[in-house]
């Protein structure tokens, strides 16, 4: 109770929300730019909106329609036009929510636990499998000159 009246927002024996980490310079701009396509998006509907009206105001007025006729006409396609741009709207928003859902489980399930090996079990060699066939091109100074090295399991080819 006296750490609220002291103005603090939360009690110290309250859970404290999970620490989020600043966003790295890629990731802002990732945000900016989604922020950027979602102005856009907003704004397009909003001009497809007003375009439809007018283009209907204009064709009604075209056909001799009674002012009237021609208001509901414009207002009723307008209102059609927008509905359909706030339902692509929300489509939009939910791919890329599922999108970044499923990029983030993607990025969790990259990260695997490093088992740090103690200084007395690193190896000096490489293991087996991974010797092959390394040719040094250059060491007598023409390409035709190029030596190959052989590890232990590598087949004999031929030049």
């Amino acid at each position: 109770m006296i750490a609220m009246l002291s103005g603090t927002l939360s009690s110290p024996s309250a859970k404290l929300a999970p620490y989020k980490r600043p966003l790295t310079a890629e990731e802002a701009a990732m945000v900016r730019s989604k922020e950027r396509k979602a102005i856009s998006a907003v704004l397009n509907g909003f001009l497809s909106t007003v375009a439809v009206g007018v283009a209907m105001w204009w064709l009604g007025g075209s056909i001799s329609m009674r002012t009237d006729y021609k208001a509901f006409l414009s207002v009723l396609s307008a209102i059609v036009v927008a509905a359909t741009e706030a339902i692509l709207y929300w489509i939009w928003q939910w791919r890329y929510k599922k999108a970044l859902n499923s990029q983030s489980k993607r990025v969790m399930a990259q990260r695997k636990k490093i088992d740090i090996v103690g200084q007395d079990e690193i190896q000096d060699e490489a293991p087996q499998e991974a010797v092959g066939v390394i040719t040094t091109a250059l060491e007598s100074g023409t390409e035709s000159g190029a030596r190959k090295r052989r590890g232990p399991g590598a087949t004999e080819t031929s030049a």
